[in-house]
């Protein structure tokens, strides 16, 4: 696991930093995938995003290793996913998903919708961490599902999720391209990790902070429990090696019961799950974040 206070420029798997048998399993792939786009058999600019034409497009390679390290580097696996994906994208519709607003995905008034999620599902992107990774803040603590579901539908509340996930998605490759210096996103050189320089690193993915003061056990209910799960099965499958860093903050008196419940949707979603009980322990983590408690 990465410590906060730590790089992870040293780990293995990273361009930059890949074993032998990491940088075969690379090219096998990336051969493999040119062969079936060749073919007609396998397409994935709706992964990469290189099919918007907006330059905003992940790097193939980088996106293939977040692939490969979220599967072993195992190859044929990794090609059965990819092409899972594709098919998964196409029934989601994710390309005119990312278009529509969040009104549209909610079906929620838009005068209507930003009290509604500050009262409800209050979350937004909070800052940079000091590698230069988005720091999304979900706060749990104020999340009440059945008064989300009075104005929209569990199945719009996972769309709602896509559309977040593929807007992370935009914006961890814009500032790839600016790392890059303005590149149109494709080649095997730049990518969200051009900060470093293309050494091993997990710059093309975001760091994320459930904070879960104020959560009692009431809150746990069926919606939230299916939510989770929902959202830890998609990011897995989709969107694999997106977070980096899970950090579970302010947890309440009662977190063991709380934590029976909602734990088994967490772990898989993110690279390295953090559990932070203690206040002055978060206190020492945020250090490595650019937030201040305040905004806690």
């Amino acid at each position: 696991m990465c410590h906060p206070h730590s790089s992870n420029d040293g780990a293995k798997g990273y361009l930059g930093n890949l074993a032998e048998a990491q940088t075969a399993a690379l090219a096998a792939l990336r051969a493999r995938v040119s062969d079936g786009q060749q073919q007609g058999l396998l397409d994935i600019s709706s992964i990469t995003l290189s099919c918007d034409g907006y330059g905003e497009s992940e790097d193939l390679d980088r996106c293939l290793l977040r692939y490969l390290r979220a599967h072993g580097f195992d190859v044929e696996r990794t090609l059965v996913i990819l092409g899972e994906n594709v098919a998964w994208r196409a029934q989601e519709g994710t390309a005119a998903l990312r278009a529509q607003t969040p009104a549209e995905v909610l079906g929620v008034p838009a005068a209507e919708l930003r009290a509604l999620i500050a009262a409800r599902y209050p979350h937004w992107l909070l800052g940079d961490d000091r590698r230069g990774r988005p720091v999304l803040l979900y706060r749990y603590g104020a999340f009440d599902a059945r008064a989300l579901l009075r104005r929209t539908t569990a199945r719009r509340l996972q769309r709602y999720h896509v559309w977040e996930q593929e807007q992370n998605a935009r914006l961890l490759a814009r500032r790839a391209r600016r790392r890059r210096g303005g590149g149109d996103g494709s080649g095997s050189g730049g990518g969200a990790g051009g900060a470093s320089g293309g050494s091993g690193c997990d710059m093309d993915a975001y760091s994320l902070i459930l904070d879960l003061q104020g959560l009692g056990v009431g809150q746990i209910t069926s919606e939230l429990v299916a939510l989770l799960r929902y959202i830890a099965e998609t990011d897995a499958r989709h969107y694999p090696r997106r977070c980096a860093t899970t950090y579970v903050v302010n947890t309440p008196p009662l977190f063991g019961v709380i934590w029976g419940a909602i734990r088994g949707c967490l772990e898989g979603s993110s690279a390295d799950l953090r559990v932070l009980s203690d206040r002055k322990r978060w206190q020492q983590v945020r250090c490595a974040l650019v937030i201040s408690l305040a905004a806690l």
